[in-house]
């Protein structure tokens, strides 16, 4: 990544936070018996993503457009997903290039029903994060850093197999001067049944 420097440190509340509520999520769970078969659905998702960085690297680029994808399933304990999140951002000086992150990951989280319809999934994720950056006369640099974060969301049924849900979240980048930010997401997702052809390949 571009910015270089000596390591900032993100602060710990934002990370505290979603771990308490990643416990609480959890020990609900678990007590209320609200469990799956492992594999037994596969949840689609697509959400609309706004952030901002809570470090000096908003001084310098801003995002424009975010989306996010997931693939999520219920797993022995709590659920798993393989998740994308695309951004693009635009430089806020003319001489730093554009850039576009593909941040790929995996995750696991718990999700309950605190009451009615309503549910509460909150999980923890690792992957990657791709940087292509625009340099102009077609020619594109690339970069990659670990990344990581935590999310938790709330949902209500739309209509049969379809939620509505709204997700905030925390990722941290770790190039040589952290990137931390804060991440809104608003979208849909669809609950089917595993197909019986993909049963067959899982575990």
């Amino acid at each position: 990544m571009i910015i270089r420097g000596e390591a900032n440190p993100a602060p710990l509340h934002p990370i505290l936070f979603f771990i308490i509520l990643m416990l609480l999520s959890v020990s609900w769970s678990i007590a209320s018996g609200q469990e799956q078969e492992p594999f037994e659905t596969i949840e689609a998702g697509v959400y609309y993503t706004g952030q901002t960085s809570s470090t000096e690297f908003a001084e310098f680029w801003e995002p424009e457009f975010g989306m996010t994808g997931l693939l999520m399933t219920p797993f022995y304990a709590g659920k798993i997903y393989l998740g994308g999140r695309y951004t693009a951002f635009h430089p806020r000086d003319g001489s730093l290039p554009e850039f576009t992150d593909i941040y790929l990951h995996l995750g696991w989280g718990y999700a309950f029903s605190p009451g009615g319809k309503l549910r509460w999934f909150t999980s923890v994720n690792v992957g990657n994060d791709a940087f292509i950056f625009e340099m102009g006369n077609l020619y594109s640099k690339y970069e990659s850093e670990l990344g990581g974060g935590v999310v938790s969301e709330v949902s209500v049924p739309i209509i049969s197999g379809m939620r509505g849900s709204l997700r905030a979240g925390y990722h941290r980048i770790f190039t040589a001067r952290r990137i931390n930010m804060v991440l809104l997401s608003l979208g849909v997702s669809y609950t089917g049944d595993t197909p019986g052809w993909l049963e067959g390949f899982l575990p």
